[in-house]
């Protein structure tokens, strides 16, 4: 079993729905294999790591792994599974991204994405020039921030799904205000690149 292959481990399963989505804008996605593992949550997928990076059978694969910050050290948190990684003896071939604070963030930095999404009452895109969207990640709640511009009958916790799904298609990935977002973005295009590479030479 030997091609291009980009594999992302996340905690849950809404993210994935945006993974999938955006993938199609990185420059070599035609070229190179996608696959998601969903977890159940945080602790799943640390303990996971070592496993799945051991037994992965594709030497051209490369790892992306996501975890949401939940106000926590970010630094912290991603040395944690950097380790994980190196005990595994595939830090080489793993990017780490921590999300800041949760998906949500990811939204709240695109509201044009939201209001395309025909998920609010009114117009909301122009909130984006003013804090504290204009810096996303700071955004200590996501949640409840993104529950007040949504429909009244639609409830972020209940429905993360299809949120993200909704909105995902939205996503323009230079627009996006938020840094955790850009910088996954960026490892999706490293490692795709990397894979190509390391598959054709």
């Amino acid at each position: 079993m030997s091609y291009p292959e980009v594999v992302v481990l996340t905690e849950e399963p809404s993210i994935k729905e945006v993974i999938l989505k955006i993938w199609g804008k990185v420059p070599d996605s035609s070229e190179v294999s996608l696959k998601c593992i969903v977890h159940e949550g945080a602790s799943d997928l640390e303990r996971s790591i070592p496993r799945k990076l051991k037994g992965w059978q594709n030497p051209h694969a490369r790892f992306l792994i996501l975890r949401d910050n939940d106000t926590a050290d970010c630094m912290v948190r991603k040395n944690k599974i950097l380790a994980l990684c190196e005990a595994a003896n595939k830090h080489e071939h793993c990017k780490v991204r921590i999300v800041c604070q949760e998906l949500e963030s990811w939204f709240l930095g695109d509201l044009k994405a939201v209001e395309d999404a025909n998920l609010a009452d009114k117009a909301i895109s122009h909130k984006q020039r003013h804090m504290p969207y204009r810096e996303p990640d700071t955004i200590q709640s996501p949640i409840p921030k993104l529950d007040a511009l949504l429909k009244k009958e639609i409830i972020v916790s209940n429905q993360k799904i299809t949120i993200a799904r909704t909105i995902a298609p939205h996503i323009d990935v230079e627009r996006n205000l938020s840094p955790s977002f850009q910088n996954t973005f960026s490892a999706l295009c490293r490692l795709a690149g990397e894979s190509l590479q390391s598959f054709s030479a």
